[in-house]
């Protein structure tokens, strides 16, 4: 049974590969004699060995050691074998090659990715929830995908990713969602219906889309008193100091810098009351304009 499968599958896949390419399949059938010529007379001759080295044995075994005549049973069951074993081996012959390059519609050797079939395109039509990935071709009802698995789609500039999928998401798919949106368009368009669904936070720093922007404190969640505030610390300075695209800057300096922002960091959150725990103080206590960083610190602190 497993071997009808993989003979099954194996067609399939040939006569798909046809559709697809008909010219492939045209001179593929014209090549075939040529190309496998020696190896489909190698092939006959040693079928057709084997199959009258087992005849021979098979009718010696019922004439001459069982007695059997000519349309005796024993003769008739000795031919139904021949006949069997002669078939059998005559199709596994010709579907090896088949299975060997055509293979199993589930092998992944090559990799799993292929298009949906019909049952798995029916089942998403009929989903009522989860993210919608287009529309059935044959029905022009909505595809959702409401799976563990993770979606990408990838299309050329200007081709309707957002129109035809971030956009329609975005207006009816009731669970939460994280948008990058670095032109501001989603924003714009989604940002007040999503309100129906939950709150909505649009961080937009150069009010690229006229909505109030939302804040994030990265300080909030800096507890002066507990055994990692150092850590914490430590990586918030690493996100604030970088170099610019293209520029590598020179170590020593970055790492300066980094330490310097750990301790007014470290300043700020053990001593500023909890309004002033923010970014915008750090940018305070370190503004050139106001005076040397060490005695603007010292005043703070009220040394």
């Amino acid at each position: 049974m497993n071997w009808i499968r993989l003979v099954r599958a194996a067609f399939a896949n040939m006569m798909r590969q046809a559709a697809r390419d008909p010219l492939w399949a045209v001179v593929a059938l014209v090549r075939f004699p040529l190309r496998y010529a020696k190896t489909f007379i190698t092939h006959a001759a040693g079928y057709a060995f084997v199959v009258f080295t087992v005849g021979f044995g098979i009718d010696y075994l019922t004439r001459v050691i069982l007695g059997s005549n000519k349309g005796d049973l024993i003769w008739h069951i000795g031919n139904w074998m021949f006949s069997a074993f002669a078939v059998t081996l005559l199709l596994r012959m010709v579907s090896a090659p088949l299975i060997l390059h055509f293979g199993s519609a589930n092998g992944d050797t090559h990799g799993s990715a292929r298009f949906a079939g019909r049952r798995e395109v029916a089942a998403l039509t009929t989903s009522a929830s989860g993210l919608l990935i287009g529309r059935a071709t044959n029905s022009g009802r909505l595809l959702r995908y409401d799976g563990p698995a993770h979606l990408l789609t990838m299309a050329p500039t200007r081709s309707g990713k957002g129109v035809g999928t971030i956009i329609p998401n975005l207006l009816t798919v009731d669970r939460s969602i994280i948008c990058i949106d670095p032109k501001g368009e989603n924003a714009i368009i989604a940002g007040d219906a999503r309100r129906r669904f939950g709150a909505v936070h649009i961080l937009d720093p150069f009010a690229v889309t006229n909505h109030a922007t939302s804040a994030f404190n990265p300080l909030d969640g800096c507890d002066p008193d507990h055994i990692d505030i150092a850590e914490d610390i430590s990586t918030l300075a690493d996100a604030l100091v970088f170099d610019a695209p293209g520029l590598s800057g020179d170590a020593h300096w970055n790492e300066e810098a980094k330490a310097l922002i750990s301790g007014l960091l470290l300043h700020v959150v053990a001593s500023q009351p909890a309004e002033r725990r923010t970014l915008s103080t750090l940018r305070q206590l370190s503004d050139p304009g106001a005076g040397s960083v060490p005695c603007r610190a010292r005043g703070d602190a009220g040394e």
